[in-house]
C-alpha cells in the first residue's frame, strides 16, 4: 500500500471520530443517514452538499463517492437502491465504488475507511438482524 496524492486532497486524512457515533441504527435508511452524517463531518461538508443534484466541490464529490461505496458494501444496498437514495444513476454509483476501491490502495485512506466500515457494522449488528 501507498499514500497517494489523488486520495488525499479531498479526503483530508485523520482518524475516524468515534465521537460522532449516534444511537443504534434501526433500519437501513437510518444506517445510510449515519453513513451520510459521519462522512459529511469528516470531509467538512454538509449532508446537503453530498445529496445535492450538482457535483459540487471536490470534497463533496469524493464524500458522495465514499457514501455510495459504504451504502453498497457496509449496508449492502444494491446499486439501484444506492442510486435512488443519492439521486444518481446506477452507473454513477458503480463508478464511485471503483474510484473508492482505487483509493483503498492508499494506507491512510484505507485505514480510515476500515474504521468507518467497522462503525457501521457495529450499528447494524446492534439491530440483531441482517441489514437487507
Amino acid at each position: 500500500m501507498r499514500d497517494c496524492e489523488r486520495c488525499h486532497p479531498a479526503f483530508g486524512g485523520g482518524a475516524f471520530s468515534q465521537e460522532i457515533l449516534p444511537s443504534p441504527v434501526f433500519d437501513t435508511e437510518s444506517a445510510a443517514s449515519f453513513v451520510l452524517d459521519s462522512v459529511a463531518r469528516h470531509f467538512g461538508v454538509s449532508p446537503g452538499a453530498i445529496l445535492a443534484r450538482s457535483r459540487g466541490t471536490a470534497r463533496a464529490s469524493q464524500a458522495r463517492q465514499v457514501v455510495a461505496y459504504l451504502c453498497r458494501t457496509a449496508i449492502e444496498w444494491s446499486a439501484e437502491e444506492t442510486a435512488r437514495w443519492l439521486s444518481r444513476h446506477r452507473t454513477t454509483i458503480a463508478h464511485a465504488c471503483r474510484r473508492i476501491e482505487d483509493c483503498r490502495d492508499c494506507r491512510t485512506f484505507d485505514a480510515w475507511l476500515g474504521d468507518v466500515e467497522k462503525a457501521v457494522s457495529r450499528h447494524v449488528a446492534g439491530l440483531g438482524r441482517a441489514v437487507s
